[in-house]
């Protein structure tokens, strides 16, 4: 399903749709009049806005056109490493103007997607014990994730992640201030240095031994290590998994689209499950990819660890030898 998400094309059951709204000559004419029809036909009228099949279309079409404006050069932009902490202030673009020419499309299109998937899995949740069998149920996830890891990478291959402030290029007028908040972790927003698309980093030599299929982007979450200021009981580099999520307003009002201020990044050690609507989803989360990162770039060291595992600065560590049992994600 996930490369389903990954189309160009509308499936046939939202050809479908478009074809009782009268909008389906309108969509291989112009398709991005036609979604803009197909939004105005769920604001328009409030029990749209409760129907399944239009939120989900709706999601869909707005995926297809983020996979339509996307640069076919470079469709999965790559996260690369920055290796230090963030600059204290990031500079940012003034104007949508200094970026690609697509971008504030791009962005947008898949923004509404994710908004619109999250929508229609809050709408199913209150008759679940049938929608749970509907194919669209699990495919809005995999939308919902998909769109969601879109966003995310075309952001931050423009802007270095600022552990307090991120920003969304979404809007004409300039860049809109957001902001990532931690969920069940002990860290601290200044604690979380770079982020990276688990997807990208997955060892070839090591299978999944810990995975778990739900909502969300799972992230490598980074910390480095900062000895100038007496912090010397961690590694050089502390890895842990994250998962990305984005949590719209209970009371959704579809004419606010656009506007995406706050993301989570959720602790999958502690958190499991993500409330929508009156229902429980599982959170999507890679707890192997972020210990093996960071196994591969400290390894078992010594000096690395000794700090760590006696809970004491790695300088008044006495040297000797021991053995260590690493849990993935501590926190």
């Amino acid at each position: 399903m996930r490369d389903q998400a990954k189309s160009n094309q509308l499936s046939r059951e939202s050809l479908e749709v478009l074809y009782r709204e009268n909008l389906l000559d309108t969509y291989h004419r112009h398709p991005e009049e036609a979604f803009k029809l197909l939004l105005e036909t769920i604001l328009h009228n409030p029990g749209n806005q409760e129907n399944p099949k239009l939120l989900y279309t709706a999601a869909e079409f707005a995926n297809v056109l983020g996979e339509r404006k996307a640069p076919f050069w470079n469709r999965r932009p790559f996260i690369k490493r920055r290796g230090h902490k963030a600059d204290p202030h990031p500079r940012t673009p003034a104007t949508i103007e200094d970026l690609s020419p697509n971008t504030q499309e791009v962005l947008s299109y898949y923004g509404l997607s994710t908004y619109l998937s999250h929508a229609y899995l809050s709408v199913v949740s209150k008759n679940l014990n049938r929608e749970a069998f509907n194919p669209h149920f699990r495919m809005a996830c995999e939308l919902y994730n998909y769109s969601l890891e879109q966003n995310l990478r075309f952001t931050l291959n423009k802007i270095p992640f600022h552990p307090r402030s991120f920003y969304r290029l979404d809007d004409p007028r300039g860049a809109i201030p957001s902001r990532f908040k931690l969920v069940g972790f002990d860290w601290k927003e200044e604690d979380i240095h770079e982020i990276l698309p688990s997807v990208d980093y997955e060892p070839r030599e090591v299978k999944y031994s810990s995975r778990r299929q739900g909502l969300g982007v799972p992230m490598i979450a980074i910390r480095y290590n900062d000895p100038e200021h007496g912090d010397d009981i961690y590694p050089p580099i502390c890895a842990f998994p994250a998962t990305a999520l984005y949590i719209p307003q209970e009371k959704y009002n579809l004419e606010a689209t656009e506007s995406r201020d706050v993301f989570h990044l959720v602790n999958p050690w502690s958190q499991e499950a993500l409330k929508v609507g009156e229902s429980e989803i599982p959170i999507e989360a890679d707890l192997t990819t972020p210990l093996n990162y960071m196994l591969t770039r400290t390894g078992f060291e010594y000096d690395y660890w000794a700090g760590f595992a006696r809970k004491m600065p790695r300088s008044a560590a006495p040297p000797s030898s021991f053995s260590l049992i690493i849990r993935a994600g501590f926190r």
